[in-house]
Parts: structure tokens; C-alpha cells; sequence
């Protein structure tokens, strides 16, 4: 399906559940939506990288005169 979604971005989830579901799928057309809208198709993570809230400042704080 990854290279499917690769090659065609544009083809319907629909479609795509038809075409799966004659291979073998047995899960919902839900569950396939939420896996292609999430990125996973694409070969995206589902977990978000967190960024430090603590990092070292780039520029030094302005001093008030």
C-alpha cells in the first residue's frame, strides 16, 4: 500500500479499501482512514518528537535600562 500511496497520492481511500479488502483485509474502512490520515502510509511515525522547553536561549535577554 506504501508504494501504491507513493506512486497515486490522490486514489480514494474507498477505492483503496476495495482493492485491499480483496487481498485479505478484514479490518474496517474507519481503521484503514485513520492509518492513511495519520501519515502511517507514508511511512511517517505516529509518535510526535518532542522538543526541549528548557533549551538554551540563541539570542542573550535584553537588559531593561
Amino acid at each position: 500500500m506504501r508504494e501504491r500511496r507513493a506512486a497515486e497520492p490522490a486514489v480514494p481511500v474507498p477505492q483503496l479499501f476495495g482493492e485491499i479488502k480483496e487481498l485479505g483485509y478484514s479490518r474496517s474502512l474507519n481503521l484503514l482512514y485513520r492509518y492513511i490520515t495519520r501519515g502511517r502510509a507514508e511511512g511517517r511515525s505516529a509518535r510526535r518528537h518532542a522538543t526541549p522547553s528548557c533549551s538554551a536561549p540563541t539570542h542573550p535577554p535584553r537588559q531593561a535600562a
